[in-house]
């Protein structure tokens, strides 16, 4: 049997537990045993853009119900499919559930593309699927940071390299809002080890002293004190989703905000996504035309590296497996009450 946990997707904060049989395997198809996965504000986000951005449709649900996209490991236990084996792992997109069978296409050594019908018009870096054991930047004593930080960090190398790449639109410097969170504290250390414009933070009153304490941002305000900052032309990088804080920093700044994107929703019940969406997969793509997929692998290896030994110094990963422990995760991520320095990585798999 498999094991979901679906989302009402018309209220977040209702999940259920569905279980179903596993069927039978039809050629080029593979099963996958989701050992692990990590669940963050992210994979909120993707909830919040589901019908949007289509990530609903990775796994479909009955009408009025979701599977939600998470990042993790997991296991072939069976395989209609050449040179997909029994026992290799693989990292990539899954549901928050047990199993997840793919029509496994494009193989090769480090890895398949699924290429299910329903998948394809989907972006292809949700679609790939990574073989740990053949990827040199994949460390096997981390598995539990890698699942939880490499989307997030992920996507702050992306952030990170399109400001440059745009010369930040002119700002001498850049404010990130939900400046405690991982995406965002990633996106911080880049920018400060790269040098040249400071980085100014936005985050709650109860985290202002974890974020100070990290030492990446040049300054942190709490959303109540904007005034705090220096008066400077900024790219502002919105990872809260909130329209309030927005706002307030167009109000703060006025003129002197030279870009505005929407990254995340990390206050998902407050979101209203303005200014200019920041997808990730675009700049995937952007940059891979740039340099090639090589140098693209070897140049975001490197900083995803990187970030991930800066995280060992102030990251705690909390490990749970059920699907009473999966719910109640879930509604403490949904509900604020996950600490910024914690990290959830889940399991569901009997």
């Amino acid at each position: 049997m498999a094991c979901d946990i679906e989302v009402d997707r018309r209220d977040l904060t209702a999940t259920r537990v569905v279980e179903r049989p596993l069927p039978e395997l039809a050629a080029g198809e593979v099963l996958l045993r989701v050992d692990r996965f990590a669940l963050t504000a992210n994979n909120v986000t993707y909830a919040l853009l589901g019908d949007g951005l289509r990530y609903w449709t990775f796994f479909p649900a009955d009408d009025g119900w979701g599977r939600l996209p998470v990042w993790g490991l997991a296991d072939v236990t069976a395989s209609n499919q050449p040179g997909v084996e029994p026992g290799q792992r693989f990292y990539g997109y899954y549901p928050m559930g047990s199993h997840l069978i793919v029509r496994a296409g494009r193989v090769a050594e480090h890895g398949f593309v699924d290429t299910s019908p329903h998948r394809a018009a989907l972006s292809r870096t949700y679609n790939s699927y990574r073989r740990v054991d053949n990827d040199p930047d994949w460390d096997p004593r981390r598995d539990d940071e890698q699942v939880l930080l490499r989307p997030l960090f992920l996507t702050s190398y992306l952030i990170d390299e399109f400001l440059a790449g745009h010369d930040w639109f002119g700002a001498d410097a850049v404010v990130l809002s939900s400046a405690s969170s991982k995406t965002a504290l990633g996106t911080a250390k880049l920018l400060a080890d790269r040098g040249g414009h400071p980085v100014f933070g936005l985050t709650s009153p109860a985290n202002l002293a974890f974020t100070t304490s990290l030492r990446v941002y040049d300054a942190v305000a709490p959303y109540g004190d904007l005034d705090a900052l220096p008066d400077t032309a900024v790219a502002y990088v919105d990872v809260s989703g909130d329209q309030r804080v927005r706002a307030a920093v167009h109000d703060r700044f006025g003129d002197g905000v030279r870009y505005s994107g929407a990254v995340g929703a990390t206050h998902w019940n407050t979101a209203e996504f303005g200014g200019t969406p920041f997808f990730a997969p675009d700049q995937v793509r952007d940059l891979i035309q740039r340099w090639g997929i090589a140098g693209f692998e070897a140049r975001s290896g490197a900083a995803l590296r990187h970030l991930v030994d800066f995280a060992a110094g102030w990251l705690t990963v909390e490990r749970r497996h059920g699907a009473d422990a999966v719910r109640d995760a879930y509604t403490r991520l949904v509900a604020g009450q996950v600490n910024p320095s914690t990290g959830l990585v889940l399991g569901l798999a009997r």
